[in-house]
């Protein structure tokens, strides 16, 4: 009882000094809970640490630059000249990534699947010189029978209904097809020329044409027989028409033409594509007689070769070549018309020049092209491809004769857009000795 009755009396109540005596402890504990640490460090976090630690020193800060020193200055102007580059090189690559990009199909993509299951394959394309941009739909449900047609913005049309059996490598083919083309240039004929005798005119054709091609591994041959109907008259459009340009107008310029045609040739393709690229090397002969007929004063002949070739630098770029030349030779009549001579000026050759820029009997050419993949989908099915070429080409009126002065020369720059397939579209700008030439097209020479 003294005891108790000690405490009570002189101590201080529990109920008072026990939140102090905590707090004084708790802050015993936190001042001295590292040096109790130290003294029993944690094995696990000590490896943790030391770990960290080892990394960090394999790690190296670069030294730090000066703002603006001199190779910045004289890397300035090309940095400013490239802008333009680069924003059009990231924009291309943007939208050709929102095309490629895999997702949810659109309206347009489902209703575009459900006329393709039908049988029906619609597509945008172009007929041509100077065709524009055409529609062209093409009925394969009832194979073998086809039926095609098409018609562009300014005028040219393509209708073609036949059969055909097997595939594009391997098969046999009839049909009839009615070709228009509204407003073809023509300059006249010759390697001078001058620009100021442009004129177009109107191309009307007609043809029955059965043919077959068969390819065996690295060879391949072709042949066929038809034929072709051809008119030729005023053109559409505000131009001067051909019949107001030249006279005398060019064999084949009025009245009609028919002839039965005759053609067979033969390829040898030791290429391969890997990945988006093609490497190696193939050759192509092309042998055509044409006989009029039906009143028609012509009977010539036409030999063509080319040889392409692709070098690959690396997975990113790579050197292609094209060499190519064409032979017209008279066998009988008066002569060859105008609309089946040699040409050069186009996409098939110098992309400088306007389309069909230059006709005569004989024709050569050379294209150059350095290509630069600058964009590719993630899941490797398309990829864009920036090019500059360099052609050189001309037509003479026989190629034993050929001089400096036939020969033209024009470069330029563009875009490819290619996938697992192959072209899907591209654009080109060309410079030749008369002004720039814009181009749009699906299909390329090589």
């Amino acid at each position: 009882m003294s005891v108790g009755r000690s405490f009570g009396a002189g101590g201080r109540r529990p109920g008072r000094a026990g939140p102090l005596v905590a707090l004084v402890g708790l802050g015993l504990a936190t001042w001295f809970s590292p040096l109790v640490a130290q003294e029993h460090p944690d094995p696990e976090r000590a490896t943790a640490i030391a770990r960290a630690d080892a990394i960090r020193d394999t790690l190296t800060q670069p030294p730090g630059e000066p703002a603006f020193d001199a190779i910045d200055v004289l890397g300035l102007p090309l940095r400013i000249v490239a802008v333009p580059f680069d924003l059009l090189f990231r924009g291309i690559g943007w939208v050709a990534g929102r095309f490629a990009a895999p997702g949810p199909p659109t309206l347009p993509q489902r209703v575009l699947a459900a006329v393709e299951e039908w049988g029906v394959s619609p597509r945008i394309t172009s007929f041509g010189q100077r065709s524009g941009v055409a529609a062209e739909l093409r009925l394969v449900r009832f194979e073998p029978f086809f039926f095609q047609t098409g018609v562009s913005i300014r005028g040219s049309q393509r209708h073609r209904l036949g059969l055909a059996w097997g595939e594009d490598d391997d098969g046999v083919e009839i049909a009839y097809g009615f070709l228009r083309d509204a407003a073809p240039r023509f300059w006249g004929i010759g390697s001078d020329t001058p620009a100021e005798a442009r004129s177009v005119y109107l191309h009307d054709r007609q043809e029955v044409a059965v043919g077959g091609r068969a390819a065996s591994g690295v060879a391949s041959f072709e042949g066929g027989l038809g034929y072709e109907d051809h008119r030729v008259d005023r053109g559409f459009g505000s131009e001067p028409d051909i019949q107001d340009v030249f006279d005398p107008l060019p064999f084949g310029a009025s009245g009609r033409t028919r002839f039965a045609r005759f053609g067979l040739e033969a390829g040898l393709d030791l290429t391969r594509l890997t990945g988006f690229q093609r490497r190696g090397a193939r050759i192509l002969g092309t042998v055509t007689v044409f006989r009029g007929v039906d009143g028609t004063p012509s009977d010539f002949h036409r030999l063509e070769a080319e040889a392409v070739g692709y070098l690959p630098l690396n997975p990113r770029q790579q050197l292609a070549a094209r060499t190519f030349i064409e032979l017209n030779r008279l066998d009988d009549g008066v002569g060859i018309p105008f609309f089946h001579l040699a040409r050069a000026g186009g996409g098939t050759a110098l992309r400088g020049f306007s389309s069909n820029r230059f006709r005569d009997r004989d024709a050569l050419g050379l294209m150059l092209e350095w290509r630069y993949e600058i964009w590719r989908d993630l899941h490797q099915r398309s990829r864009m491809e920036f090019f500059l070429f360099f052609d050189e080409g001309g037509v003479t009126r026989s190629i034993a004769d050929v001089s400096g002065r036939d020969i033209h020369e024009s470069y330029g720059l563009g875009f490819r857009f290619v996938d697992l397939e192959g072209l899907v579209g591209y654009t080109s700008l060309g410079f030749g000795g008369e002004g720039l030439h814009w181009r749009l097209g699906d299909s390329w020479s090589f």
